[in-house]
């Protein structure tokens, strides 16, 4: 069923999360509408924007009327660093040594509970990619038990693929939702903007 406000519609995604939203870029930018948004990302997990084509300034005052935005210099390609929080980031953790290092270095290791309880009643597993064991148990038996926890919670039926077209914004909840990144052509001129709320 898609709800519609005033410059705000959304219309949920098959499947069990993730919702489509349509709304002004005015709107989006407005102090009035971050409560509206973090709810509707709490309730759906993922929000897609489709070639919403925010700009840079804009997309930083949204994240900016959300809550605390994290200020990162991370980038990959070369570039400046940009001042406006803006950042791009591709590291592939397990390529290399140095890569590991790249990747304990901007996002240093830390222990957190295997369930996460949300403030909204809702509780999420933090078994991703970067879980590396579970304290108190043997290191075979921990190793284990991420993977089958792993394997149980990417089938397909828990999960969205997004199909990128210019554009878009995608906003996910992060500690919420396990996410990666798919393979792509190096050729294929890809850049992503992000921000980052504390």
């Amino acid at each position: 069923m898609t709800k519609t406000t005033l410059n705000f519609e959304v219309k949920p995604l098959s499947g069990k999360f993730g919702a489509e939203v349509f709304a002004s870029h005015n709107w989006l930018t407005s102090e009035g509408a971050a409560t509206r948004i973090i709810s509707t990302l709490e309730k759906h997990g993922v929000l897609v924007f489709p070639q919403l084509h925010l700009s840079d300034d804009d997309f930083v005052t949204m994240t900016q009327n959300m809550g605390s935005m994290t200020q990162s210099t991370v980038i990959n390609d070369g570039s400046i660093a940009p001042s406006k929080g803006l950042y791009r980031i591709s590291l592939d953790k397990y390529a290399t040594q140095a890569g590991y290092d790249r990747w304990n270095t901007v996002f240093p290791p830390r222990v957190h509970s295997l369930v996460w309880s949300q403030s909204n009643g809702q509780t999420s597993l933090l078994i991703g990619s970067t879980a590396d064991h579970i304290i108190g148990m043997d290191a075979a038996e921990s190793r284990a038990l991420l993977d089958e926890l792993l394997e149980w919670a990417t089938q397909e039926r828990f999960t969205y693929l997004h199909s990128w077209q210019a554009g878009d914004l995608v906003m996910f909840h992060n500690p919420a939702l396990l996410h990666r990144s798919r393979p792509y052509d190096a050729q294929s001129g890809r850049v992503m903007h992000r921000t980052t709320l504390d």
